[in-house]
């Protein structure tokens, strides 16, 4: 039947019939093998009759009518047909990144920030006003954010 294989001939039951294993599927009897999924999907059930129960992975969404890998700047953690997520400004991601941790802050110096996060102002740097810039002569910022920066004690 369909969803089904059979590799080797002379078989004397249907139970010699095996099914599809996940990540494929068979939409017609009478086959030797099944056919794998589009580039970049799976199947998440066993006995796929059809490669609508085809999804596409983690990294990867769907273009018209097959997967394709997230774009640069943008991720996806689960499989499915749902749109990559973009990446927090000032941060990118290569291709098919599937984890918020692939976004990397990528701004000019003077900006950090954790995998996944959004990018701040590094130790030694301020944002006053849009850009981080460094603090000024006889000022210090010993954490990364968007604090200002503090005066240098007295001896």
């Amino acid at each position: 039947g369909v969803g089904k294989f059979l590799e080797t001939g002379g078989a004397n039951s249907p139970g010699a019939c095996m099914s599809c294993p996940f990540g494929k599927f068979s939409n017609v009897t009478g086959v030797s093998m099944c056919e794998k999924c589009g580039v970049g999907a799976h199947s998440a059930v066993a006995s796929a009759t059809t490669d609508k129960f085809c999804t596409c992975n983690a990294g990867w969404t769907l273009a018209n009518t097959s997967c394709e890998t997230c774009k640069h700047g943008k991720y996806k953690t689960l499989s499915g047909s749902t749109e990559c997520s973009s990446c927090p400004l000032g941060s990118s991601s290569p291709p098919g990144s599937d984890v918020d941790e692939d976004c990397r802050c990528n701004l000019p110096e003077g900006y950090t920030g954790p995998n996944g996060g959004p990018c701040s102002c590094m130790a030694g740097y301020t944002s006053a006003g849009a850009a981080c810039t460094q603090c000024a002569l006889g000022s210090f910022k010993s954490f990364s954010g968007p604090q200002v920066c503090s005066i240098c004690p007295r001896n």
